[in-house]
Protein backbone atom coordinates (compact mmCIF):
# COMPACT_ATOMS: atom_id res chain seq x y z
CA UNK A 1 0.00 0.00 0.00
CA UNK A 2 2.88 2.35 0.81
CA UNK A 3 4.46 1.77 -2.61
CA UNK A 4 1.13 2.19 -4.37
CA UNK A 5 0.72 5.57 -2.69
CA UNK A 6 4.17 6.84 -3.68
CA UNK A 7 3.67 5.53 -7.23
CA UNK A 8 0.40 7.47 -7.38
CA UNK A 9 1.32 10.69 -5.55
CA UNK A 10 5.11 10.83 -5.31
CA UNK A 11 7.70 12.76 -7.23
CA UNK A 12 10.54 10.94 -9.01
CA UNK A 13 12.92 11.18 -6.06
CA UNK A 14 10.43 9.87 -3.51
CA UNK A 15 9.40 7.02 -5.79
CA UNK A 16 13.02 6.02 -6.43
CA UNK A 17 13.84 6.22 -2.72
CA UNK A 18 10.91 4.09 -1.58
CA UNK A 19 11.28 1.53 -4.37
CA UNK A 20 14.95 1.18 -3.42
CA UNK A 21 14.20 0.79 0.29
CA UNK A 22 11.40 -1.70 -0.35
CA UNK A 23 13.41 -3.75 -2.81
CA UNK A 24 16.66 -3.92 -0.89
CA UNK A 25 16.10 -3.34 2.82
CA UNK A 26 18.84 -0.73 2.94
CA UNK A 27 19.41 1.05 6.24
CA UNK A 28 18.51 4.73 6.27
CA UNK A 29 22.14 5.75 6.85
CA UNK A 30 23.16 3.72 3.80
CA UNK A 31 20.84 5.78 1.59
CA UNK A 32 22.88 8.91 2.31
CA UNK A 33 26.16 7.15 1.58
CA UNK A 34 25.17 6.17 -1.96
CA UNK A 35 26.83 7.92 -4.88
CA UNK A 36 25.96 7.96 -8.56
CA UNK A 37 29.00 5.72 -9.22
CA UNK A 38 27.44 3.00 -7.03
CA UNK A 39 24.50 2.56 -9.39
CA UNK A 40 24.63 0.39 -12.53
CA UNK A 41 21.43 0.59 -14.57
CA UNK A 42 21.62 -1.97 -17.35
CA UNK A 43 18.41 -3.30 -18.91
CA UNK A 44 19.32 -6.88 -18.05
CA UNK A 45 20.91 -6.55 -14.60
CA UNK A 46 20.74 -3.35 -12.58
CA UNK A 47 22.89 -3.36 -9.44
CA UNK A 48 23.83 -1.12 -6.56
CA UNK A 49 27.15 -1.17 -4.71
CA UNK A 50 26.56 -0.45 -1.03
CA UNK A 51 29.63 0.79 0.88
CA UNK A 52 30.48 -1.12 4.03
CA UNK A 53 31.22 0.15 7.53
CA UNK A 54 31.85 -1.98 10.59
CA UNK A 55 30.02 -4.16 11.33
CA UNK A 56 28.18 -4.05 7.98
CA UNK A 57 30.11 -5.45 5.00
CA UNK A 58 30.17 -3.83 1.57
CA UNK A 59 27.88 -5.59 -0.87
CA UNK A 60 26.47 -5.46 -4.40
CA UNK A 61 22.71 -5.79 -4.67
CA UNK A 62 20.57 -6.76 -7.62
CA UNK A 63 17.73 -4.29 -8.15
CA UNK A 64 14.16 -5.18 -8.97
CA UNK A 65 12.66 -4.04 -12.26
CA UNK A 66 10.50 -1.47 -10.44
CA UNK A 67 13.49 -0.06 -8.54
CA UNK A 68 15.56 0.05 -11.74
CA UNK A 69 12.87 1.91 -13.67
CA UNK A 70 12.22 4.37 -10.83
CA UNK A 71 15.94 5.03 -10.36
CA UNK A 72 16.51 5.44 -14.10
CA UNK A 73 13.72 8.02 -14.38
CA UNK A 74 15.01 9.84 -11.31
CA UNK A 75 18.66 9.90 -12.42
CA UNK A 76 17.69 10.98 -15.95
CA UNK A 77 15.77 13.92 -14.47
CA UNK A 78 18.90 15.11 -12.65
CA UNK A 79 21.42 15.06 -15.50
CA UNK A 80 24.20 16.09 -15.86
CA UNK A 81 25.69 14.27 -12.90
CA UNK A 82 29.21 13.59 -11.66
CA UNK A 83 30.05 10.09 -10.44
CA UNK A 84 30.79 11.39 -6.94
CA UNK A 85 27.42 13.19 -6.59
CA UNK A 86 25.10 11.79 -3.90
CA UNK A 87 22.44 9.52 -5.35
CA UNK A 88 19.89 11.23 -3.11
CA UNK A 89 20.98 14.80 -2.35
CA UNK A 90 19.20 17.27 -0.12
CA UNK A 91 18.31 20.81 -1.27
CA UNK A 92 21.91 21.92 -0.77
CA UNK A 93 23.32 19.07 -2.87
CA UNK A 94 24.64 17.21 0.18
CA UNK A 95 23.82 13.57 0.93
CA UNK A 96 20.33 13.01 2.29
CA UNK A 97 20.40 12.44 6.06
CA UNK A 98 18.80 9.34 7.59
CA UNK A 99 16.24 11.66 9.20
CA UNK A 100 15.30 13.24 5.86
CA UNK A 101 15.02 9.83 4.20
CA UNK A 102 12.75 8.65 7.02
CA UNK A 103 10.70 11.84 6.82
CA UNK A 104 10.00 10.96 3.18
CA UNK A 105 8.85 7.44 4.10
CA UNK A 106 6.67 8.74 6.94
CA UNK A 107 5.00 11.27 4.63
CA UNK A 108 3.57 8.44 2.54
CA UNK A 109 2.92 6.19 5.55
CA UNK A 110 0.71 8.90 7.05
CA UNK A 111 -1.20 9.18 3.78
CA UNK A 112 -2.19 5.52 4.06
CA UNK A 113 -3.06 5.76 7.75
CA UNK A 114 0.18 4.27 9.10
CA UNK A 115 1.31 7.26 11.15
CA UNK A 116 3.20 5.07 13.66
CA UNK A 117 5.30 3.14 11.15
CA UNK A 118 8.90 2.67 12.33
CA UNK A 119 12.05 2.14 10.27
CA UNK A 120 12.43 -1.27 11.89
CA UNK A 121 8.88 -2.27 10.89
CA UNK A 122 9.58 -1.24 7.31
CA UNK A 123 12.83 -3.23 7.24
CA UNK A 124 11.12 -6.28 8.75
CA UNK A 125 8.43 -6.07 6.06
CA UNK A 126 11.19 -6.06 3.43
CA UNK A 127 12.79 -9.12 5.08
CA UNK A 128 9.44 -10.91 5.00
CA UNK A 129 8.93 -10.02 1.33
CA UNK A 130 12.43 -11.17 0.41
CA UNK A 131 11.77 -14.49 2.10
CA UNK A 132 8.38 -14.90 0.38
CA UNK A 133 8.97 -13.43 -3.06
CA UNK A 134 12.38 -14.75 -4.00
CA UNK A 135 14.01 -18.12 -4.04
CA UNK A 136 16.58 -17.03 -1.45
CA UNK A 137 17.80 -18.86 1.61
CA UNK A 138 18.40 -17.17 4.94
CA UNK A 139 22.14 -16.74 4.28
CA UNK A 140 21.44 -14.89 1.01
CA UNK A 141 18.84 -12.64 2.63
CA UNK A 142 21.24 -11.88 5.50
CA UNK A 143 24.01 -10.98 3.03
CA UNK A 144 21.71 -8.72 1.00
CA UNK A 145 20.64 -6.87 4.13
CA UNK A 146 24.22 -6.42 5.35
CA UNK A 147 24.28 -8.97 8.15
CA UNK A 148 27.52 -10.92 8.41
CA UNK A 149 25.77 -14.11 9.51
CA UNK A 150 22.27 -15.57 9.17
CA UNK A 151 22.19 -15.81 12.97
CA UNK A 152 22.51 -12.03 13.21
CA UNK A 153 19.48 -11.63 10.97
CA UNK A 154 17.50 -14.09 13.09
CA UNK A 155 18.48 -12.20 16.25
CA UNK A 156 17.32 -8.93 14.64
CA UNK A 157 13.98 -10.51 13.82
CA UNK A 158 13.57 -12.16 17.24
CA UNK A 159 14.35 -8.94 19.09
CA UNK A 160 11.47 -7.30 17.27
CA UNK A 161 9.06 -10.05 18.26
CA UNK A 162 10.16 -9.81 21.92
CA UNK A 163 9.62 -6.04 21.94
CA UNK A 164 6.06 -6.64 20.77
CA UNK A 165 5.51 -9.34 23.43
CA UNK A 166 5.61 -12.38 21.09
CA UNK A 167 7.99 -14.75 22.89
Amino acid sequence: TLLQRVRQDGNLRDRALLELLAGTGLRLREIGELRIRDLRLAQSAATLAVPGHEPTPARRLALSVRARVALQEYVDSRRPLASDDPLFPNNRGEPLSPYAAWYTVRKYARRIGQKDLTARQLRLAVITNLARDRDLDLAEIAAQLGFRRPGSLLQYMLNDRREEGHD
